[in-house]
């Protein structure tokens, strides 16, 4: 608000009797009593909830149209950042649906349909067919809100003039807000722009990853997904035949099955899981030690037989011993031990002190 003697910003909006007031938060100087003041708003904010309200009239029609008459407003809010629509429905949206509702928005947006502000009787508005909001209270002489050949609801807000200025509309959000009541968040507008902005931008990247046109992303993900699934069964399926080949490769030490081996494996995890396997499949007299690298660096563990251990064959003991060839280090149990170092090509010197550790424990 402006006047010839200050200017004052609109902190809140209250309603007296049938008038309306507002409150006022100075900003420069005063504003006297009984002066002129002007009204002005910030373009781009109204502009920007002006395309949410008439895009959330829409939206109601849309899903009138495809999920049932049933479907009434039970919730809104219509800002400049987006808009938010809760309405009765008692199921989770399908993708088809969403997808529908979404490109009939954006068929009446294309579409430039009129939208005009209507005063008139309830009566007559009721008799045009107009939709009122549940617990909202009307007098005779309403306002009415027409999206021609969309629809018409009884309203009071900010609308375009025309549905193309609503530029696009983008379904972000379906989920649930109470029982029986489904929510959905949606842009519209510069905010809607920018988002498409941005998915394009990601697009873009993972088409540039994929090494592929971006808009064969979609099967080259599928492909990637299929590839996974068949890595992780191979490990399953393979396995036995690992394992069995680790085990036929022991050797007599003093007694003991031995096995000093370098494996390919994706983790340490994966590398403990095999030792205890092996060590397993060796039984009672079963030492195994395994190295692998990833990336430059190294994974080794120890896993030793409890009658092993009585022995002298500690896993620590070991594993250290090895660890210590190529720059790193470690511990853990008697039985267990794992470590790490920075140097793979030292792997096959470093299986060959673990060798020598075990050989010396059985002494």
């Amino acid at each position: 608000m402006e006047s010839a003697s200050g200017r004052a910003r609109v902190d809140g909006v209250y309603r007296l009797g049938e008038d309306q007031a507002v409150s006022l938060q100075p900003v420069d100087g005063e504003l006297a009593p009984g002066e002129t003041a002007r009204a002005a708003v910030d373009r781009d904010r109204r502009l920007a909830t002006m395309a949410n309200h008439t895009a959330t009239h829409l939206l109601h029609a849309a899903l009138r149209e495809r999920l049932g008459t049933h479907v009434r407003q039970a919730g809104s809010y219509v800002g400049p950042d987006k808009l938010r629509f809760d309405f009765t429905h008692g199921e989770k949206l399908s993708a088809a649906d969403v997808s529908t509702i979404e490109e009939r928005v954006n068929e009446w947006i294309v579409g430039n349909h009129p939208v005009r502000a209507i005063e008139t009787t309830r009566e007559q508005a009721e008799a045009m067919g107009a939709m009122a909001l549940f617990g909202e209270k009307y007098g005779d002489w309403v306002r009415m809100v027409e999206v021609e050949d969309v629809s018409r609801e009884l309203c009071g807000g900010t609308h375009v003039a025309r549905t193309a200025e609503i530029g696009l509309f983008q379904l972000t959000g379906e989920g649930s807000s109470a029982a029986n009541v489904r929510r959905i968040e949606a842009l519209t507008g510069p905010a809607g722009i920018e988002s498409f902005r941005a998915r394009t931008e990601e697009l873009r990247e993972l088409a540039h990853m994929l090494r592929v046109p971006e808009h064969e992303v979609v099967s080259a993900v599928a492909r990637l997904t299929e590839r996974v699934k068949e890595l992780e069964r191979r490990p399953r399926e393979s396995g036995r035949e690992r394992v069995a080949s680790l085990v036929q490769n022991a050797v007599d030490v003093a007694g003991a099955r031995v096995v000093t081996e370098i494996v390919d494996v994706p983790d340490a995890r994966e590398l403990r899981e095999l030792s205890n396997e092996v060590r397993q499949a060796l039984g009672d007299a079963g030492v195994v030690v395994l190295g692998s690298s990833e990336e430059g660096r190294v994974h080794l563990v120890a896993n030793v037989s409890p009658p092993m251990v009585e022995r002298g064959v500690k896993a620590g003991e070991v594993v250290a011993a090895a660890a210590t060839v190529v720059g790193g280090g470690g511990g853990g149990r008697d039985t267990m031990a794992q470590a790490g170092g920075r140097s793979p090509e030292q792997l096959p010197e470093a299986m060959a002190a673990a060798r020598l550790a075990i050989e010396r424990g059985l002494e």
